[in-house]
């Protein structure tokens, strides 16, 4: 009995302690105001969930667009691009340009037949192979050493990328392609063109990006501004750059990636705290509502209160509890 009244005493003792770290109530009823701060907590949950979405989505919708425009824009200067290689490799020019290499009297017949594909055209030189060899760089006017390259490369079977030459007293662009008699590669054409073949038809109509820039990638030299639209402060001040194909041109841009700042697995979980706190705070808002709180009594005033007059103990009553 001893040793069951000491384990008593000891769970009593252990129960107090509880109750003093973790108050214990024993009401059915939930503090209004913490079924208030679940509520409320749930629906911030929720509402920043559903923000940050919105955010997120907005900007992936942003960034697809300005990925469809500047692609876009890359098609419209390919065509002129493209127009002009197709001129270069007619087989009319190719004919003439072969015959040149031997009868120089049919240089000025080539200039036309370019010229009545592409009016830009403005020069052109044929080189056979021989004449590449013996290349001296410094008979030509500034820009020898580009167009010397620029041969080279295309009789190695290497593509010919247009370019333009701003050391010349007046810039103009060039582009080279191999010359075949039969399978057998005899030289190279060189043409000189007017820039605006293709910077006359760079007009882009920005709606999306907030700059867009036609740069000439020169290597280790500083790129060459070609034609700007916008202010790429605008768009962030972070370029990116994608090539045009067949040239040394490249599009500048402001950054148009989508880089997602909240995760779906984030937002999900986001989601489900939110309604399991709404659900709870809703679950005691009912339980309250079953169990209401009973009114407290009426406190009487003291000066209102009826004094309760004792009787004497009558003497017999005294003397028999005496005894």
């Amino acid at each position: 009995a001893t040793r069951g009244t000491a384990d008593g005493m000891v769970q009593m003792d252990m129960k107090n302690k509880l109750t003093e770290v973790v108050p214990i109530s024993g009401e059915k009823r939930a503090n209004p105001k913490l079924v208030y701060l679940l509520g409320l907590l749930g629906l911030l949950s929720l509402a920043l969930a559903g923000w940050l979405y919105f955010s997120d989505s907005t900007a992936s919708r942003s960034a697809e667009r300005a990925g469809e425009e500047i692609h876009a824009i890359l098609e419209n200067v390919l065509a002129p691009v493209q127009s002009l290689g197709d001129v270069l490799n007619g087989d009319q020019v190719q004919r003439l340009a072969v015959e040149a290499i031997d009868d120089p009297e049919k240089l000025p017949d080539l200039i036309t037949e370019l010229q009545n594909g592409n009016p830009n055209f403005r020069a052109a030189m044929v080189l056979s192979n021989e004449d590449i060899a013996g290349f001296d760089p410094m008979s030509l006017e500034n820009n020898g050493y580009a167009i010397l390259d620029l041969v080279l490369s295309v009789q190695s079977g290497k593509q010919s990328l247009l370019q333009i030459h701003n050391s010349l007293a007046e810039p103009s662009l060039f582009d080279a392609v191999l010359l075949m008699s039969g399978e057998e590669a005899v030289g190279v054409l060189v043409a000189g063109i007017d820039p605006a073949a293709i910077l006359g038809s760079f007009e882009p109509d920005l709606s999306h990006l907030k700059y867009v820039g036609l740069v000439q990638y020169n290597g280790r030299q500083p790129a060459t501004y070609l034609k700007q639209f916008g202010d790429l402060n605008l768009g962030g001040g972070n370029p990116e750059y994608i090539s045009v194909p067949g040239t040394t041109f490249r599009l500048e841009y402001p950054q148009a990636r989508y880089i997602s700042v909240i995760s779906g697995q984030t937002l999900l979980l986001m989601v489900l705290v939110g309604l399991l706190f709404v659900a709870v705070a809703y679950v005691l808002h009912l339980n309250n509502r079953k169990n209401p709180k009973p009114a407290e009594e009426e406190l009487v005033p003291d000066s209102e209160a009826v004094p309760v007059v004792r009787e004497p103990t009558p003497p017999e009553a005294v003397a028999e509890e005496d005894a």
